[in-house]
């Protein structure tokens, strides 16, 4: 299969690239200014912003690249951007005549969460320039049912991995590592608000591969939630830190996310304590 993945230079594209990267595919990532590597993935300066020209055949794409609160302080930029990027995207999936389309998404497309369990179906409640460009982004996908194109957006929770950062696991363990006080909330409150990367990359391959038709949009998190405080704990102990915490009100109300449809379509994810397990390993090695 040939697949174009884009944003590999990132945390999940360099992740997915190297977990696609057999001889069963041939991986083809877009750079702007560095094009090193990993060793069998081709390499190819374009730019997600203007028509897209590739002369290869392509069997999938994988949409990884977005402007985000974290690369971009301009909202209008990130919205802008990122639609366009899906824009272009869109029309080489139609030149190209692929036949997958993997997005990755994200929870911010739900705005404000009021509910203690999120569903897909739960209405967004007024999502910042990021979650509002994703939610159209995702929107856009439909125009390619008509063209026979199969495609499923991922509302991303936290992802965790080797090199992950920017987010609350990622930014507590570094604290706790530093031997600094780390600020919580909700310490009583359960989470599987989590994914480890290598789960996410099986669910995206079975995909790519699998014959059932599906066009979704889905969440994705951890089986057997645990509580805030334990999530906290388990890292602590599990870095041989004395425990500096801070436990402080939030605005933000907890919630669980429902992931019933992804399981339904193939999805297996690790337990929370499990994707915790594998990913400070990655950190101590």
């Amino acid at each position: 299969m040939k697949i174009l993945i884009t944003g590999s230079t990132g945390f999940i594209g360099y992740n997915l690239a190297k977990f696609l990267n057999n001889k069963k595919n041939k991986i083809f990532c877009n750079y702007r200014k560095n094009k090193k590597f990993l060793k069998g993935i081709k390499t190819k300066k374009i730019s997600l912003l203007k028509k897209i020209v590739f002369k290869e055949k392509l069997d999938a794409i994988i949409h990884c690249a977005s402007k985000t609160p974290v690369n971009c302080r301009n909202n209008n930029i990130i919205f802008y951007e990122n639609l366009k990027m899906m824009d272009n995207l869109i029309t080489l999936a139609k030149e190209k005549k692929i036949r997958k389309f993997v997005f990755l998404s994200s929870v911010s497309v739900y705005g404000k969460i009021n509910k203690k369990i999120l569903k897909e179906n739960y209405s967004p409640n007024n999502p910042n320039k990021y979650g509002k460009s994703k939610l159209i982004c995702e929107n856009k996908l439909n125009a390619l049912i008509k063209h026979n194109i199969e495609f499923i957006c991922i509302r991303l929770p936290i992802v965790v991995g080797q090199n992950s950062h920017s987010n609350f696991i990622s930014t507590i363990t570094k604290k706790i590592i530093q031997n600094k006080t780390i600020l919580a909330s909700n310490k009583n409150s359960y989470f599987n608000n989590i994914v480890f990367i290598d789960d996410l990359s099986k669910f995206i391959k079975d995909f790519l591969y699998q014959k059932k038709k599906i066009n979704k949009t889905i969440n994705v998190g951890s089986n057997y939630k645990m509580k805030i405080i334990n999530v906290i704990n388990f890292l602590f102990k599990k870095f041989n830190k004395k425990k500096k915490i801070k436990w402080v009100k939030s605005k933000s109300k907890p919630f669980l996310i429902d992931f019933t449809n992804a399981k339904k379509n193939g999805y297996q994810p690790s337990t929370v304590k499990i994707a915790l397990e594998k990913y400070s390993d990655l950190k101590l090695n």
